[in-house]
């Protein structure tokens, strides 16, 4: 839990360790802070215009920027996640390289003196390499602990506006104030007269109208604490395994850990979360209730890479691939714009209207590769940043292997010419020996 911290700022760490408030004392902490009073809950009904207020602010109430940011904090967790992998995975291929030339020179030689010695260069990367395969790992295991938690606030971030929309409408069926036999006049607490005749939504309530008034912070609390109490009791499989966002981060650091041409397909959800770890306290949850869940699904195993890094549209490599949720095919965008521009077809839903009654209807392609027949529409398609990775590394592979190939025929050509310069100096040895003999 400690390392989760280090990548997601908690603020309530100190209050999580002492005993959990109330929502009064929280509500009077607050208060103190802002230099407001205590906060005192209702002694009767809230009024109509009360109730209208309530839900004015739920309806106007915004949550795109929570949103928004929530969800640039996922992305940029998953792209510096993927970075610290690909720059390990690097540093295994220039090592791998490094042994395989010191084993082909080892092959070359003639005598029989064993193993060459290792370079300081391939000691220094092995160290380099060994370091990083932990401190990798590390930041990996913390990366997706932290997402799992900001996935936690995504979700609680949807319940919100449900429940806070609920709150307001049982505060707003809530059984009025009940007039009293003077209604124009009410005693103020300090025992002066005020005159509320001027005010349309004044009304004087009976004594012991609110004996059993809910306060609406209250009932929030309470709505809060059962829906977090619902979402902790699913298990992480049904948490995370089919959320977009852990898919995609498990999808994308397994291809920047395993880039190799055999690489393995990353293992099915099921695999991701063993029953072993499932009980485990994960995320900003306690789940010390938490259960394996449904195991009679179909496992959703995804593939390391796309068959091919060309677009079977334009037979060109990838620049900007534009992968589908669905069938999960992808094509390089302008194409498939371009197709979708000649060749979409409109479907309505209610087929049977005709003129403006149809609605607007939705534009689907049949899906151009071979032998799928889903009808795509565009909304479904996503820019694959795995896939534009893995061209990006297929270029840098393809001219580390050109670079390699040149600097190996220059050193070949180097040891040619200095083999001849050998061969030369000692003829020169022998003619000046024989000389210096006669």
């Amino acid at each position: 839990m400690s390392s989760r911290r280090r990548l997601v700022s908690r603020t309530n760490q100190d209050a999580a360790a002492s005993s959990p408030a109330t929502p009064r004392t929280q509500a009077s902490s607050s208060a103190s802070r802002s230099g407001l009073p205590p906060y005192e809950p209702p002694v009767h009904p809230l009024t109509f215009s009360a109730k209208q207020q309530l839900t004015a602010l739920v309806d106007d109430t915004d949550y795109g920027k929570y949103r928004k940011h929530l969800a640039t904090a996922i992305t940029t967790l998953s792209n510096a996640t993927v970075e610290s992998n690909d720059t390990l995975s690097l540093a295994r291929m220039k090592l791998e390289r490094q042994v395989e030339r010191r084993k082909a020179r080892e092959s070359q030689r003639e005598d029989e003196e064993g193993e060459m010695e290792k370079t300081e260069e391939e000691v220094a990367m092995e160290e380099r390499v060994a370091k990083l395969e932990v401190e990798v790992e590390r930041l990996t295991q913390e990366a997706e602990l932290a997402t799992r938690e900001l996935i936690d606030y995504s979700e609680e971030l949807k319940r919100q506006e449900g429940l806070i929309r609920g709150v307001a409408e049982k505060a707003a069926t809530a059984p009025g104030p009940r007039q009293g036999r003077n209604p124009r006049r009410r005693r103020a607490a300090d025992g002066s007269d005020d005159d509320n005749s001027d005010d349309p939504d004044f009304e004087v309530p009976d004594a012991d109208a609110g004996a059993d008034t809910p306060s609406v912070t209250e009932l929030l609390a309470e709505a809060q604490a059962a829906a977090a109490a619902q979402y902790a009791a699913k298990s992480m499989r049904a948490r995370y395994a089919d959320n977009n966002d852990y898919q995609t981060f498990k999808k994308h650091v397994h291809d920047a850990s395993h880039n190799g041409a055999n690489a393995p397909p990353l293992p099915p959800s099921s695999a991701w979360f063993p029953s072993a770890t499932e009980a485990g306290a994960q995320g900003r949850i306690t789940r010390g209730a938490a259960n394996n869940g449904d195991e009679s699904d179909e496992d959703l195993v995804f593939a390391g890479a796309v068959s091919s890094l060309k677009c079977p549209l334009t037979l060109k490599l990838f620049e900007v691939p534009y992968s589908n949720r669905v069938c999960r095919h992808t094509f390089e965008k302008s194409a498939l714009l371009e197709m979708f521009e000649r060749g979409a077809t409109v479907f309505y839903e209610n087929s049977q209207a005709r003129g403006r009654n149809r609605g607007p209807g939705v534009r689907k392609l049949k899906c151009p590769s071979s032998g799928c027949d889903v009808m795509l529409e565009l909304g479904e398609f996503y820019e694959d940043e795995m896939v534009k990775r893995q061209v990006k590394r297929a270029k840098a592979a393809e001219a580390a292997a050109e670079g390699e190939s040149e600097g190996e025929e220059e050193r070949q050509a180097l040891d040619v010419d200095m083999d001849s310069k050998d061969q030369e100096f000692d003829g020169y040895e022998e003619v000046q020996v024989a000389g210096t003999q006669m």
